[in-house]
């Protein structure tokens, strides 16, 4: 299998003064983090075991915690920190894994098939050197999907397919060693753990939020040049002050769709919007662009897309992800017979531009018409008091199904809208 120097050994060597990680209370260096990432690989060693699932907080230690198990070759599944470990036993059995990293164990830990460790014991300090190459091919994540068409998967990665998400978007947005992402999404979603890979290949400073500080707060402190949001993350961005908005170079917006009117208004206000499209399977981002319309962009590089004669996004590239974790543990990739993903999305090119209709298995009908709640979602988001909306087909005499949205007004005295 193909092996790479640690990116976070190599600016180690080269730059270990450089920035690799800030919160509001410290600063980590390259040099700092290489060493944390070692003993973390000490006490990982002594597991030994080949995929073990961690509970990664958006912290210094879970995330060179995380760093070690790709050095020593383990593959990482990373937990959702809102899921309990009940909840989770199917989705972690299925990968084989027999060990969980988790600070605070729960009191239900004894009945569970898993030996629960806490983070901190894993920590050990020390002067043998470890190995810093990566594997590239080797499964190294284990994600869950968001579970939008239904009960969520298991999604596997290599290093690789990481590596080539991040060097696609690092060359779109110019992004460089003089950067700081600001970590502003969960590390168990794919688009959160991405900023990590971003910032590491470039030799960049992640920036790291407290729990529950807003994230006008945290912004304001750490001065990020980049970072990403969902739609209704940048509404919060309105009061941000004109030195934080100029020291800002990109602001990746994905999640869902957003309206149009949203971003020409954070345009006018000055924020670098870039719209883009992504999902787990293709390890984050796909499309992205960098003027204000509701475009999601053109194709960033190593990736591949087109649409299918039923209007359906077909994806595939060098970030596509290995497959589907099936209930006996083997990978699922579910392809076309020419090698194509199916996103289940429907969309179309304008040119070189992506538009996203809606997904397929949302859409219902209402008296004879096809209704995509997506449309309906970006018209009240772009009313400047709700913050989030979901719309849902719900049974009706008439119409058969009529639109319910079900919304979360910006402040809490704000009228509800009758729809």
């Amino acid at each position: 299998m193909p092996f790479i120097s640690c990116p976070i050994a190599e600016t180690a060597k080269h730059h270990p003064d450089a920035v690799a990680i800030t919160t509001l209370r410290e600063v980590v260096t390259y040099r700092e983090l290489h060493q944390r990432i070692f003993e973390y690989q000490v006490g990982l060693g002594q597991l030994n075991s080949r995929s073990v699932a961690l509970y990664a907080a958006s912290d210094i230690d879970s995330i060179a915690c995380l760093w070690a198990m790709f050095r020593e070759g383990i593959s990482a599944f990373v937990l959702h920190l809102r899921h309990s470990i009940d909840t989770l036993t199917p989705y972690i059995q299925s990968c084989g894994i027999t060990h969980i990293v988790h600070e605070n164990i729960p009191a239900t830990a004894a009945n569970l098939p898993f030996t629960v460790i806490p983070l901190s014991q894993l920590r050990i300090p020390s002067s043998k050197r470890k190995k810093d190459s990566l594997c590239l091919e080797q499964i190294s994540t284990y994600i869950m999907t968001s579970g939008s068409s239904g009960k969520p998967k298991v999604a596997a990665h290599t290093l690789s397919q990481h590596l080539y998400s991040a060097l696609g978007m690092n060359d779109h947005l110019v992004f460089g060693p003089t950067d700081q992402w600001l970590l502003s999404l969960p590390l168990f979603h794919v688009s959160g753990l991405a900023i990590l890979f971003r910032c590491f290949f470039a030799g960049a400073a992640v920036q790291l939020p407290d729990p529950g500080v807003s994230l006008r707060h945290v912004m304001t402190a750490l001065q990020p040049s980049h970072l990403s949001v969902v739609p209704y993350q940048l509404k919060q961005l309105d009061h941000i002050d004109s030195i934080t908005k100029q020291k800002i170079r990109a602001i990746v917006l994905g999640g869902s769709a957003c309206p149009e009117s949203l971003l020409k208004q954070a345009h006018q206000k000055g924020f670098p919007i870039f719209n883009s499209y992504g999902m787990t399977e293709m390890s984050a981002t796909i499309t992205c662009n960098d003027h204000p319309t509701a475009s999601s962009g053109k194709l960033l590089p190593y990736r591949e897309l087109k649409i299918t004669a039923d209007g359906e996004i077909a994806v595939r590239g060098r970030p596509l992800f290995s497959g589907y974790v099936a209930d006996n543990g083997l990978l699922e990739l579910p392809l076309t017979y020419d090698n194509w993903f199916l996103s289940g999305d429907n969309g179309l090119l304008e040119g070189t531009e992506l538009h996203i209709l809606g997904r397929r298995d949302s859409m219902f009908i209402s008296g004879g018409e096809n209704i995509h709640p997506e449309e309906i979602e970006m018209v009240l988001l772009g009313i400047p008091e709700i913050e989030q909306v979901c719309v849902v087909g719900v049974s009706d005499a008439e119409f058969g199904q009529r639109p319910v949205a079900f919304i979360e007004p910006m402040l809490p005295q704000a009228d509800l809208i009758k729809v």
